[in-house]
């Protein structure tokens, strides 16, 4: 792709300022401003693109999606009803996030051959009217595309602020249904409220249906955790750490309803966890975000004042 964009930008802004001193609206200060403005913005360049899923971090929000969405395949209450629309959200928010950057990124890169005109004649004190001119428009001609880059690029990161500010109401919403599902009148609350009230009794417990019940909730809980879709979502280490439970024997050694209650609690325990670490991902993500946002109104103004 030709030479860094860095370097490219640099020695665009260097030329620039060069470049004003043939003209009398050009003071020092303000030659001053705009290469430190420029040199600014190779910066910013070349961070957005190496940054890209290390500071706004859609891959790991990604990763902590599929844990979740792993951790309640076979889930019965309602908090996995809205694991598509998150799912989708965030892969669109994330393209359009790429869709931000590369333009700008694209636009520094393509001003290399530009610059591979023009520097090399820059300072020659040959140089006729005509041919100031004509670097003159080349230059603002190239910084006029910026602008329009950076325009779109400004509109499509609003645009991926009220996704990431969706997904952050969904996960919260989940985990609203998560607490629902597990409480007094959720579906695996109601079993647990009705396995309580046989604790004593287990003669009873077995008449009504209810041991069978939590033996076949215990066994595909387990079952999860301790297989290949609880490994890859964290849950057989987290249990380990946690409670002790290293392995499914282990699991399979509670034996009472009391403590399989115990048992389907921490579960739940570690996916509301789970929930709240993506919750606290997507906040990261806004933070970058509004960064990201602030640096390309100041590549906007940057570009605005160069082209007065």
């Amino acid at each position: 792709m030709g030479k860094n964009p860095s370097v490219a930008i640099l020695a665009m802004g260097l030329a620039f300022c060069a470049f004003c001193h043939f003209f009398v609206t050009c003071n020092a200060d303000d030659a001053s401003d705009l290469r430190k403005g420029i040199e600014s913005l190779s910066k910013v360049m070349v961070k957005y693109r190496a940054e890209l899923d290390n500071k706004v971090k859609f891959v790991k929000l990604q990763e902590a999606i599929d844990a979740i969405d792993e951790a309640m395949l076979g889930y019965q209450g309602k908090a996995k009803d809205k694991l598509p629309r998150v799912r989708n959200l965030n892969s669109d928010a994330r393209l359009t996030y790429e869709n931000c950057v590369a333009p700008v990124f694209e636009w520094c890169i393509s001003i290399n051959s530009t610059i591979d005109v023009f520097i090399p004649h820059i300072n020659d004190i040959n140089l006729s009217k005509s041919d100031k001119d004509m670097i003159w428009n080349i230059t603002v001609n190239a910084l006029n595309k910026g602008l329009a880059k950076t325009t779109k690029s400004l509109e499509l990161l609003t645009n991926v602020q009220y996704k990431t500010a969706e997904l952050k109401n969904l996960f919260q919403s989940i985990l609203h249904d998560v607490h629902d599902d597990f409480g007094y009148n959720g579906y695996y609350g109601q079993a647990k409220a009705d396995l309580e009230a046989k604790i004593a009794d287990n003669e009873v417990a077995r008449k009504t249906g209810i041991a069978a019940f939590v033996g076949i909730l215990f066994g595909v809980i387990g079952a999860l955790i301790f297989g290949p879709i609880g490994a890859a979502a964290g849950f057989a280490a987290a249990f380990a750490a946690t409670y002790g439970i290293q392995e499914l024997v282990h699991w399979n050694q509670k034996k009472t309803y009391k403590e399989q209650v115990e048992a389907i609690d921490n579960f739940f325990t570690l996916l509301t966890k789970k929930i709240e670490e993506a919750t606290e991902i997507v906040k990261g993500i806004e933070v970058a975000l509004e960064e990201d946002k602030t640096n390309l109104h100041k590549l906007r103004g940057v570009i605005e004042g160069a082209n007065i």
